[in-house]
């Protein structure tokens, strides 16, 4: 039987167990935060902007957490949480994140 292909992989680009040594994590909360206040109905109206209902209880949660409250598994699925909605924060936080180069290209 032959290995799994590693071009279809479940685990492509797997998030490091402890994020607070390269300040992923301040940067995913910062990021939650911002997704949050963009969502004061909580998932009520399909308007685009804020967390989906799936993740509208673990999202608010995670954005009023600090840093050195979350343990390991909340800070990895914060940094999760953070990349899943990616496209509704500004650059910079994006940058912060590791998912650009460009810290303030156009914000």
């Amino acid at each position: 039987m032959r290995p799994p292909s590693p071009h279809y992989s479940v685990k492509r680009n797997p998030i490091p167990v402890d994020s607070r040594r390269d300040g992923r994590l301040q940067a995913a909360l910062d990021a939650l935060r911002l997704v949050a206040e963009a969502d004061p109905d909580h998932a009520r109206d399909a308007n685009g902007r804020g967390f989906a209902k799936s993740d509208v209880r673990r999202g608010h949660s995670l954005a009023t957490a600090s840093a050195s409250s979350l343990g390991a598994a909340a800070a990895a699925d914060a940094v999760r949480m953070a990349v899943r909605y990616r496209r509704q924060v500004p650059t910079s936080i994006r940058f912060g994140l590791g998912l650009t180069d460009q810290p303030d290209l156009f914000d």
